[in-house]
């Protein structure tokens, strides 16, 4: 059986450089995106570096 990102590729990490554009577009740093979205700077931080992506929450609130 496949899994589930296999088929639908947006349930799976953002493109790489999504949340650093995302960001950066919208004129916020790590700490303040992090409030937005209920997370620590180092987390945004770790989704930037590709250390860990956006659980699906957070990804919800980055697209709205």
């Amino acid at each position: 059986m496949n899994d589930l990102t296999d088929d639908y590729p947006s349930l799976s990490r953002p493109a790489p450089g999504f949340v650093s554009a995302f960001r950066t577009r919208h004129g916020l740093t790590q700490e303040e995106l992090g409030r937005v979205v209920a997370r620590s700077r180092t987390t945004v931080s770790s989704w930037e570096t590709g250390g860990t992506a956006p659980d699906l929450a957070a990804q919800r609130l980055l697209m709205s």
